[in-house]
């Protein structure tokens, strides 16, 4: 029977213009520009000490066994003859890593994008031979890592970019510290955003961008609960999840399942487990009880998912109980390594001084709450830009690697070919005057196989007859894209037989391939060369800014329209900001035309039997089939318990207030006058993402359809999130809901149409038809 579920809210962007309540008060200007600014200041903080300590990453991690699971076993194998490769590069970009040169440490820079390419690629490899030498590395194994590191390191960056030494700046951080962290340590805060080792240094694949870019709200929910728990973990004054206990849970769900017998019903297994836990408080009755001694704040785990989908079963598969004792075993392991994890470590103590002392407020003050959702908004951000930064690197290096494949056909070519077709583009160089090398392109050998076979045919014997022959193919118009004369005439001379004859040999056959392997591996390594790696920006207020999260487990806010649609002043809401060293809740007001009509904010507030739709635009009252003029109200919106917002500024007005801040002719005292006189301008806006319900006649058509399991569940509707995930024939098309009609219309020229309705059939449809 199919389950009559609400599908997912959608959300709709609205654009909201701040102002003051006062217009002779314009001091929440000031405490708009400080929160924007302390936010920026505090994710360049979090971010430059999350690149330090990637710095610090062990070397020997590039050697590390990989860990492999067959079924429910996991076990651990050495690395193929090319992971260690891969590992290597990513390593070495995370020890030297490019940034933009605003907010980039001046101490630890190695070389510039503005530098000659000789230089600067100098001074980056003789960094990391730097970095390995002083982590003791033997030189024959240094030679490796420039061997293998050196065309991602010659690569080119952006010109307002620069290589930093990363590991140094690791280095002496550490040096400073009272109890500094480890190679291995550096994993308690990077692991939370990186994951472990494993996933941080494996190469990107295939669909990790198509994955990276879906469904990017729940990506940003993650991460802002991992900056909050690793707050709270390290500075919180809770007690946090027992995981001493947890392990002994888990140890007793792995026996149990060892020793249970399959063929009992999921009810009776969860009754059995409870009997094996009853030595834990609580002592457990069902399952909702066994779920609970593994319950912590922030706290997840595989097993207790797993035990959910048992407790539900009719029959207990053996499948089932390896399955379970396997994930209880692993979580077992993992709550060991977190027992006693809580608790303030001295490199985490100097991180948050730092970001204090950039913030202008303390995390926590004594006799008030912790800042913590403010510091995790913060930290969120600053994660979410290294992390973003780290995907683009591992991307760019997946293409290089595809270069290197095309690189490696330059093998396929005899030196004899390889040294005429040297010359000829040194040559071309010279009589060009061309400020770059000259080399052939793909583009001038489109039409090379036709042309070498022309060649060879009996009666072309002398280099004239090539040429003439050439010639007559350039003529053809059936060919589209021949390619450059020029090449193929120099080509046509006696002494350049060897560049299109098998292995170079003139005796032997016409061969087109060798010209083609050299071009195509010319133009990778050229490309491998001058294409770049991704830059860090650091977050900078007015040329790239962060902007500041408001809402559930973030910065406070509150829509006064939210909490009391009857209230005198209904276009008004309450920020949590920073004003010097507090953060105090400010009102303003805001105007927003679409969203007062969406909402249907002039009408009274909605009474009994008022109609329920999306929105009351024109596109939301049709849906609904509301009149224009009908009492409406918004469904399910002001009964969610919480509103968001994000705090902007408009781009172009940040980035002209920068030229003036970057302007090196400007006296100071003036530049700060201009400063304050366009701080004062600046058009402060919230985008709140409203989360609006779907409704209309698709959600009704897919609610009573017949069919397929499809329209049952909201998530797997065709423009569902989970659906754009999915590939080819995977794919939730609307032609497998049974039932949809589609309108089909071809246009003629002045007067008629065509016109045609389709219907999609279920398979016991077609069967009857048949």
């Amino acid at each position: 029977m199919p389950v009559q579920a609400k599908p997912s809210t959608t959300q709709r962007a609205y654009t909201l213009r701040l102002r003051g309540l006062d217009q002779n008060d314009q001091s929440w200007r000031d405490v708009l520009w400080q929160t924007h600014e302390a936010v920026n200041q505090g994710a360049k903080v979090f971010g430059d000490w999350l690149l330090t300590l990637r710095g610090g990453l062990d070397h020997k991690l590039a050697d590390a066994k990989v860990a492999v699971r067959k079924g429910t076993s996991k076990s651990e194998q050495d690395p193929t003859s090319e992971e260690p490769k891969a590992r290597r590069i990513l390593l070495a970009l995370s020890w030297l890593s490019v940034e933009s040169r605003r907010g980039a440490p001046e101490a630890y820079i190695v070389a510039s994008g503005s530098d000659c390419l000789e230089t600067r690629n100098g001074s980056v490899l003789e960094a990391l031979g730097g970095i390995l030498k002083a982590r003791g590395v033997a030189r024959q194994e240094v030679d490796g890592w420039m061997k293998d590191c050196s065309p991602s390191l010659s690569a080119a960056i952006r010109e307002d970019a620069v290589w930093v030494n990363r590991s140094r700046a690791f280095d002496e951080a550490v040096a400073r510290m009272d109890g500094p962290p480890s190679r291995t340590e550096v994993w308690d805060m990077l692991e939370p955003f990186f994951g472990s080792a494993e996933p941080y240094l494996a190469p990107a694949k295939g669909s990790e961008a198509e994955n990276a870019e879906a469904a990017p709200e729940e990506k940003a929910k993650d991460l802002v609960q991992k900056a909050g728990q690793w707050l709270s973990s390290r500075f919180g004054e809770g007690e946090g999840a027992d995981f001493e206990r947890f392990a002994g849970v888990y140890e007793t769900i792995s026996e149990w399942a060892d020793e249970r017998a399959a063929g009992i019903t999921g009810n009776a297994a969860m009754q059995d487990l409870a009997r094996a836990l009853d030595c834990f408080e609580p002592a457990p009755k069902q399952l909702d009880g066994v779920l609970r001694l593994i319950s912590g704040p922030g706290y997840k785990s595989a097993t207790r998912n797993f035990l959910k989908e048992i407790g539900s079963k009719a029959t207990v598969t053996q499948e089932d109980l390896d399955k379970l004792r396997s994930s209880a075993i692993e979580d077992a392991a993992r709550s060991r390594a977190k027992t006693g994890s809580k608790g303030q470590r001295p490199y985490a103590d100097a991180i948050l001084a730092d970001a204090q002392s950039a913030c202008g407020f303390t995390y926590l003050k004594e006799g008030e709450r912790a800042r913590h959702s403010e510091y995790a908004v913060i930290l969120d951000h600053a994660a979410r830009r290294v992390s973003l930064a780290h995907t683009w690197v591992k991307r760019a290096e997946a293409e290089r690697r595809t270069f290197e494949e095309e690189a490696q056909r330059m093998a396929n070519v005899p030196d004899s070919a390889k040294s005429w077709l040297d010359s000829f583009c040194a040559e071309r160089t010279d009589v060009s005057g061309a400020l770059e090398p000259y080399r052939i392109r793909r583009r001038a050998i489109g039409g090379w196989k036709l042309v070498v076979d022309a060649w060879g045919r009996e009666s072309c014997t002398s280099a004239a007859d090539r040429i003439a022959a050439a010639r007559l193919l350039q003529d053809d118009p059936e060919i589209d894209k021949f390619g450059d004369i020029q090449l193929f005439e120099a080509l046509a001379e006696d002494d350049a037989l060897g560049v299109w004859h098998k292995d170079g040999d003139p005796k032997k056959t016409a061969d087109p391939e060798l010209l083609t392997d050299y071009v195509l591996a010319t133009e990778a390594e050229f490309k491998r060369r001058q294409f770049k790696v991704p830059a860090y920006r650091h977050p900078d207020a007015l040329l790239h800014p962060v902007f500041c999260d408001f809402g559930k487990s973030r910065w406070g806010v509150r829509f006064e329209i939210h909490e009391d649609r009857q209230t005198s002043r209904p276009r008004a809401l309450q920020m949590d900001l920073r004003a010097g060293t507090e953060i105090r809740p400010v009102k303003l007001g805001w105007q927003s035309k679409r969203l007062a009509e969406d909402l249907a904010l002039r009408q009274e507030a909605p009474q009994d039997g008022a109609r329920e739709l999306s929105r009351a635009d024109r596109l939301g009252r049709a849906a609904s089939s509301a009149a224009e003029r009908d009492m409406v109200k918004i469904a399910g919106l002001f009964e969610q318990d919480d509103w968001n917002g994000r705090l902007q500024a408009p781009r172009r007005q940040l980035e002209a207030i920068a030229k003036i801040r970057d302007a090196g002719a400007l006296p100071d005292h003036e530049r700060r006058r201009l400063i304050a006189k366009m701080l004062n301008r600046l058009r402060w806006l919230v985008t709140f993402s409203a989360k609006l319900q779907p409704m209309g006649p698709w959600c009704e058509f897919a609610e009573r359809a017949e069919g397929p399991a499809l329209n049952t569940d909201p998530q797997r509707w065709p423009h569902s999130d989970a659906n754009k995930s999915r590939q080819a024939h995977a794919r939730l098309m609307l032609s497998r809901l049974p039932g949809l009609r589609v309108l089909s219309v071809d246009l003629g020229h002045r007067y008629a149409a065509a016109c045609a309705v389709w219907e999609a059939q279920s398979t016991k449809q077609a069967a009857e038809a048949c």
